[in-house]
């Protein structure tokens, strides 16, 4: 039993935590996503990006996955 809190502590110390968004990060994404065109994009370009905060990469990754559900939805109310 001792073993396995000592191997739950070590993972915990060792991760590392991401810096939450801040407000006005959150306002200007949604400023960005609000742009037509440069909304998918940045939204690909931050869902795939190495780089980046996990927080605003996992939020883009849902823009991103919004965005493609609407438009097969739009393509398919267009085509029947």
């Amino acid at each position: 039993m001792s073993e396995n809190n000592e191997n739950e502590n070590y993972s915990i110390e060792n991760t590392k935590l991401e810096k939450v968004l801040s407000v006005p990060m959150i306002l200007f994404f949604l400023l960005i996503m609000a742009i037509p065109i440069i909304n998918l994009l940045m939204s690909f370009r931050w869902s795939f990006k190495k780089n980046i905060n996990k927080n605003l990469k996992n939020l883009s990754r849902v823009f991103f996955m919004i965005y493609i559900v609407t438009l097969i939805i739009y393509v398919y109310i267009v085509i029947s």
